[in-house]
């Protein structure tokens, strides 16, 4: 029982004395940290990327090169306008989606595939078997999304013939529908969201 109360007693002696240092760690290592921060940055932006929008390959030589040639103080801020450039000019070619088990299909099936005869409740159903058959995936940029952060997309619009049937349908996250459905996408950068949560990660 001593022992254990020694013990105890040298623990959090230790912790109160290597505390300071980890709460202040880049003001007593701050050349270190500076010297390392270049690095550290891109690999976690990329890593980010490769992991958050995995069908997109974005250009980090590109990337590497006006992060090196500008002043540190907007360096961050033009690398991250550069992903979401990017991000927004990355091509998509819309195709014939896969199509689904025949045992998930409803009675009313075809009837309703006919936009003519479809209901909110319809789509909302349709929605979700294509989210599930997609795997939660952006199809434009494989982002994971949900229900509510997702978009139907119709492959060929019903103007020109298209219909509800599931391999017309695929789903989008937020961004990647703003995109697609923009006459001027280049003037969106601030109105993503991948651009504001990068901002939201990296510029503290």
């Amino acid at each position: 029982m001593i022992l254990g109360l020694d013990y105890t007693i040298l623990s959090l002696i230790i912790i109160a004395f290597l505390l300071p240092f980890y709460i202040y760690r880049k003001r007593v290592f701050k050349f270190y940290y500076d010297k390392n921060d270049n690095a550290y940055f891109l690999k976690d932006l990329q890593i980010y990327l490769k992991n958050t929008h995995p069908k997109i390959n974005f250009d980090f030589v590109k990337i590497d090169s006006i992060y090196k040639s500008n002043p540190p103080s907007i360096a961050k801020l033009l690398v991250l306008e550069n992903v979401a450039i990017q991000f927004i000019n990355f091509g998509y070619v819309k195709r014939t989606q896969k199509a689904v088990s025949k045992d998930i299909l409803w009675g009313s099936y075809e009837k309703e595939s006919n936009p003519k005869n479809s209901t909110a409740n319809n789509l909302l159903r349709r929605k979700e078997i294509v989210l599930r058959r997609d795997n939660y995936r952006c199809n434009r940029c494989a982002k994971p999304i949900k229900l509510d952060t997702s978009m139907l997309l119709l492959i060929k619009d019903i103007d020109t013939g298209g219909t509800y049937h599931f391999e017309n349908l695929s789903v989008l996250c937020i961004d990647c529908n703003k995109i697609i459905h923009s006459q001027t996408p280049e003037r969106l950068i601030k109105d993503l969201n991948i651009f504001y949560h990068l901002k939201k990660k990296y510029l503290k």
